[in-house]
């Protein structure tokens, strides 16, 4: 190891002295306890030799005497909790190992954040934290066999989850701003909760701090429990779902059927069907908990054909189009409750949807734009908010994502490429700051990818766009050297990989062959 370097060195073990390093001493005691020294005969490192390996406790220092690191190993192994210290003194990383390898918690604490990561055998799994410098958490981020999978959260100062973003396979595939106030201290949005095991407890949305809209209660384990629908704060009556279904006929004055209308309670629900004098069936009506949902035709079967109509509880048009034999088939419209288009498109044969289809904001304003073949997304896909600014954008080939893609998720945006669904080549990932009337994207990752998997060089950067960690991939797997950065720019720390596993922590093997003096 170069000495003079400014650069924090972390030592997983005692480094021994190289043969070549004439100056290098070292003393030994009764017990198989070993001392080693600098060349001006400071204390390097000391603990107990078996075999001409080290054994049991092990610290090593600097040449100015503070302690550089210090830990346990158990049968020639890394074992339970290891500590390491810059030049001055602090502590700056804490790794748990069992059997050679990590197992537990890893702490790593930077100039302005602390990171806490999970590992079981050398692999990350579970969550990995992040906390600032006041001590409070910022982020938590789920991984799964080394890749983030699951949902991710996003803290406020307060311990309130004000982000949620899903993770799929160590990439980002949606992000939702929750738990938020406005600036009159009122609810607005999605409002979430947690069971203390990460579960929705309830959700469901605010408008100007009233609820609205439906509100789900789930049990701990994950499970709804119950709906409840609000508007404007006041609860509204759901009827019960589990009671038996009453058929009521009328006839003709010669005896054949004129309707039969289904009952619940006394109240209309499901199909009520109208039949002409010859028998034929004329005429089909939906309800739901006694209020018109559809009209139009069905076969004998029970399947719908020909035209309908679908209708909001308030009674305006929701949706209309043709069956055939129970498939939808030909243009379809779906209707928002104010009236204005939400969603059209148009069904072939099969009722699947086929050609372009478009959705739009309640406003009338386009949301999405995507083209079908034979039921699968083909061709360009486009997505919108609200103010018609893009926000996604690519194409697909029998329903996968292809070729350049970008999306614009919440204050992030990313771009790359895909080849039948997986990444593929460069992909870039930016944090888009607003500063008065302009807005500025922070490139903050850049790496690349085969099949989905990291490979090549990838670089995270931190706000001030100086590097915080780079190195390569081979084929989803770490190699070689990772170099870690402080937020000024300065070295924090070099590990070294092969096939993905730390082999090297700053040029120092984990586990190096110990030469026995003879």
């Amino acid at each position: 190891m170069m000495m003079g370097r400014k650069r924090i060195v972390i030592v997983l073990i005692v480094i021994f002295c190289p043969l070549a390093y004439a100056a290098c001493q070292d003393t030994t005691k009764p017990g198989g306890f070993r001392q080693f020294f600098y060349p001006n005969g400071s204390l390097s490192s000391e603990g107990t030799m078996q075999n001409g390996q080290p054994n049991d406790y092990w610290k090593s220092y600097y040449e100015n005497g503070i302690l550089k690191s210090e830990g346990n190993r158990k049968n020639f192994e890394l074992d339970s909790i290891w500590k390491f210290f810059n030049p001055e003194g602090k502590q700056i990383l804490e790794i748990t190992y069992k059997n050679g390898k990590r197992n537990g918690v890893k702490i790593s604490w930077l100039d302005r954040e602390t990171i806490y990561e999970n590992y079981s055998n050398d692999i990350k799994n579970g969550y990995t934290e992040y906390y600032n410098i006041q001590g409070w958490k910022k982020i938590d981020i789920p991984f799964i066999k080394g890749l983030e999978q699951g949902i991710g959260k996003e803290y406020s100062p307060d311990g309130k989850i004000i982000t949620i973003t899903e993770y799929k396979k160590g990439f980002i595939v949606d992000r939702t701003k929750i738990n938020r106030l406005d600036k009159y201290n009122r609810k607005q949005g999605k409002w979430i909760s947690f069971w203390d095991n990460g579960k929705y407890k309830l959700e469901g949305v605010f408008k100007n701090d009233k609820k609205n809209g439906y509100f789900k209660k789930y049990s701990k384990k994950g499970d709804l429990i119950s709906i409840e629908k609000y508007i404007d704060d006041i609860l509204q009556p759901e009827a019960a779902e589990i009671q038996k279904l009453e058929v009521e006929k009328e006839y003709y004055p010669d005896g054949k059927v004129k309707s039969t209308t289904l009952y619940r309670n006394g109240i209309r629900e499901g199909i009520r069907i109208e039949f002409s004098p010859e028998g034929q069936i004329i005429k089909a009506i939906e309800y739901k908990n006694g209020i018109l949902a559809g009209e139009g035709l069905v076969l004998e079967d029970g399947s719908r054909n020909g035209h309908w109509k679908e209708y909001y509880p308030n009674g305006s048009l929701k949706a209309e189009g043709d069956y055939d034999n129970g498939k939808k088939t030909g243009t379809w419209k779906y209707f928002h409750l104010n009236g204005k288009i939400e969603q059209t498109g148009l069904y072939n044969k099969d009722g699947n949807p086929e050609g372009i289809w478009r959705w739009h904001f309640d406003s009338g304003q386009l949301l999405r734009e995507e083209n079908y073949y034979k039921g699968k997304r083909d061709g360009l896909s486009e997505e919108f908010d609200e103010n018609g600014v893009l926000i996604e954008m690519g194409e697909y080939y029998d329903g996968l994502e292809d070729g350049p893609w970008f999306k614009l998720i919440g204050d992030y945006y990313q771009r790359g490429s895909y080849r039948d669904g997986l990444r593929t080549g460069m992909w870039y990932d930016y944090h888009l700051q607003s500063n008065e009337n302009k807005t500025d994207s922070l490139l903050i990752f850049k790496g690349g990818f085969i099949e989905d998997l990291p490979d090549g060089k990838h670089i995270y950067y931190w706000d001030n766009k100086k590097i915080k960690d780079e190195g390569i991939y081979i084929m989803g797997r770490k190699e070689g050297n990772w170099t870690k950065y402080n937020y000024d720019g300065t070295l924090f720390l070099i590990i070294s990989f092969v096939n993905g596993v730390e082999t090297r922590y700053d040029g120092v093997k984990i586990k190096p062959p110990i030469e026995s003096e003879e």
